[in-house]
């Protein structure tokens, strides 16, 4: 149905959400939302904080994370938007 990939370091560094698919036919369903809840979830209360950076075409990507709570900090000359979830 999907997956989220992401790398997570300690003390606060490379805690990044690199990715989350789902598969078409299961796509606007809200499990894409529930996998990033499910995320957050597993490190609240540990005081860090999550990255994530959007390509220019993962319009889809970039609207899920802001509705789960990241912030839209800075977009790159390319065109990537990086953002970022404090927990």
């Amino acid at each position: 149905m999907g997956f989220v990939l992401m790398s997570a370091g300690e003390k606060n560094k490379g805690n990044e959400l690199w990715m989350v698919a789902i598969h078409k036919d299961f796509q606007k369903k809200g499990y894409g939302k529930k996998m990033v809840q499910g995320v957050l979830d597993k490190f609240k209360g540990l005081n860090l904080m999550l990255f994530a950076r959007c390509s220019p075409e993962s319009e889809k990507m970039y609207q899920l994370l802001l509705k789960n709570g990241f912030a839209h900090v800075e977009t790159s000359e390319e065109g990537y938007r990086g953002m970022i979830y404090e927990l």
